[in-house]
């Protein structure tokens, strides 16, 4: 959520997720300390709403804020688990930490159609930008760039391809594995990741 007018007053979080992952549609302010988050849908698939990754500036240092994804896809959930909460990071810093599963909270809410909610509660060090993510990013760029690399070092038994387009024009690369002169006789092991974006 971008202001039109002049940036407002301090305390009042500035939405943003117009970057490469970012997946944030709506955003509804309930209080300078709540807001109502609706995640966009996948691509080609309206019924799949799970990614989330924005950013928010603006807030007071101290400022507690809780935040609800309220229109989750997902009836069951790990975000019970430690190892499953979403992360956060400072502008400032390059590592991603995990919200304390005590600070999270994932019900059915009358308030929101009888939706399942997920919030969460921070508590902002200072006005900096942060980013909140559904669990640690890793874009497509970066997939390109790792590819590429490994690529650029011309292993004998690493090979990369196209495989297709995606309906966003984006490579869908196949990476082979294998010593190339036993390829006719070996096995396959066929191995697809992260078909939707929560699949991280």
């Amino acid at each position: 959520v971008r202001f039109p007018e002049e940036r407002p007053s301090p305390g009042t979080i500035i939405f943003d997720a117009n970057f490469e992952s970012g997946n944030l549609g709506r955003v509804d302010m309930i209080s300078e300390c709540e807001y109502d988050l609706f995640v966009r849908p996948d691509t080609c698939n309206p019924r799949q709403r799970v990614w989330f990754y924005f950013a928010v500036e603006n807030a007071l240092p101290k400022q507690r804020v809780v935040f609800n994804v309220v229109n989750f896809s997902k009836l069951r959930t790990l975000f019970d688990t430690a190892s499953a909460a979403p992360v956060v990071r400072c502008c400032t810093q390059m590592s991603w930490s995990r919200i304390p599963v005590k600070h999270l909270f994932y019900y059915r809410s009358a308030v929101h159609a009888d939706r399942f909610v997920l919030s969460f509660a921070f508590v902002f060090d200072s006005a900096q930008r942060y980013e909140f993510a559904y669990c640690i990013p890793y874009t497509y760029t970066d997939l390109q760039n790792l590819l590429a690399e490994i690529d650029s070092r011309g292993l004998r038994f690493f090979s990369r391809d196209v495989l297709t387009l995606s309906v966003q024009r984006r490579k869908v690369d196949l990476v082979t594995i294998t010593e190339a002169s036993l390829y006719t006789r070996q096995k396959v092991v066929f191995i697809t990741a992260r078909v939707h974006p929560g699949e991280t």
